[in-house]
């Protein structure tokens, strides 16, 4: 859930982030070899932070939903 989130926030900043706070809800167990797919997306943007909503699925099932807050960094260090 960490790199879905993490890859949209990317993305949408179009430079380095890192994970601030994420919080988790398991919904349902996924069977052993199944396909997991991520989806995420960007509820809003400041000008130091990303905020981003996703889930991740197997065979169209919720396994779990997240969101997460991530920290822009300046890409100069």
């Amino acid at each position: 859930a960490d790199v879905v989130l993490a890859q949209a926030g990317f993305r949408e900043v179009g430079g380095p982030i890192v994970t601030v706070r994420m919080v988790c809800d398991f919904v349902a167990m996924g069977k052993l070899g199944a396909w997991v797919e991520g989806t995420a997306r960007v509820r809003r943007r400041t000008r130091t932070l990303v905020f981003v909503e996703g889930e991740l699925k197997a065979s169209g099932r919720l396994l779990m939903a997240a969101s997460g807050v991530f920290k822009i960094l300046d890409p100069g260090g």
